[in-house]
């Protein structure tokens, strides 16, 4: 079983932020490498957002990431293994 470390959900929920961007949805693949393993976050999601105002201009922060679906493969010299990723984790980075 491969152990995805904090560094790797940091990593990928940076990645998946820029991926994002201003959208409300988002369809994709985030691939990351390391040293152990390489990792792909296939995923779905509905994005929610908080509007902000401020004196000088409106802005939007994301509110919630909600999974239609995900899926994360990581992939070793020796093939395909199981791994202990959560998505509640990316989650929260991503709405900090």
């Amino acid at each position: 079983m491969i152990h995805i470390e904090n560094k790797t959900y940091h990593e990928i929920a940076d990645r998946l932020r820029d991926e994002i961007g201003e959208s409300d949805y988002y369809s994709g693949n985030i691939f990351h490498s390391t040293s152990a393993y390489d990792a792909t976050l296939s995923s779905t999601l509905i994005i929610y957002r908080t509007t902000h105002t401020a004196p000088d201009r409106t802005f939007t922060t994301i509110a919630d990431v909600v999974p239609v679906w995900w899926s994360c493969s990581t992939v070793t010299d020796e093939g395909e293994k199981l791994n202990d990723f959560d998505f509640g984790k990316v989650r929260k980075l991503i709405i900090e």
